[in-house]
């Protein structure tokens, strides 16, 4: 959703949206205004790719690019990825969840705008990481947010022991496991 203001925020248009569900969930972006009025805006969408799979394999991501005019309307959302990331392919360092990276942003100048975002096309999944964050969530030893980690560990439901320990990713990972870059497009 974006919404402009034509002087200097005293009024907002009302919000408009220029992702749409086709590219899947927006996350992550990034704006710059061109010298030339035009208003760039790149992001990061999220898109099950199988959601009978969990972890590896289980989602894509791809970034998007849409921009406006100085007078005129938002275009239609171009992809720009080049090859789309596995979100699977990385972890908290903690394991317990997937991690991404929100080191994002736009830059732009009248010919063209650059989007330099994190990419994991050359990232591995880890078969063990899956596994442990399934059992995770299969025996509700990860409760979303706050201080819901924490204090289940305090309440010796330690997710580290039992069936599903935790990891070690350097002896039971590939190496590529983590690999994160950045792309610009």
């Amino acid at each position: 959703m974006v919404s402009t203001s034509t002087n200097r925020g005293q009024t907002w248009s009302a919000p408009q949206e220029v992702s749409t569900a086709a590219e899947g969930y927006a996350f992550f972006q990034g704006m710059d205004v061109a010298p030339n009025g035009r208003v760039d805006l790149a992001y990061q969408a999220l898109m099950a790719v199988n959601p009978a799979t969990f972890g590896t394999g289980n989602a894509a991501i791809n970034n998007w690019y849409v921009s406006k005019p100085a007078t005129g309307s938002w275009t239609a959302p171009t992809k720009v990825s080049h090859a789309s990331s596995d979100p699977a392919v990385s972890a908290q360092n903690n394991l317990q969840r997937k991690f991404w990276g929100d080191y994002n942003t736009l830059v732009s100048r009248n010919d063209r705008a650059w989007f330099i975002a994190t990419d994991s096309r050359n990232g591995v999944g880890c078969p063990a990481v899956d596994a442990y964050q399934r059992y995770l969530v299969d025996n509700r030893l990860v409760i979303r947010g706050g201080m819901g980690d924490r204090i289940r560990a305090r309440l010796g439901q330690d997710p580290a022991a039992g069936p599903g320990a935790k990891p070690a990713p350097r002896m039971d990972c590939p190496a590529q496991f983590g690999v994160r870059d950045g792309e610009c497009a």
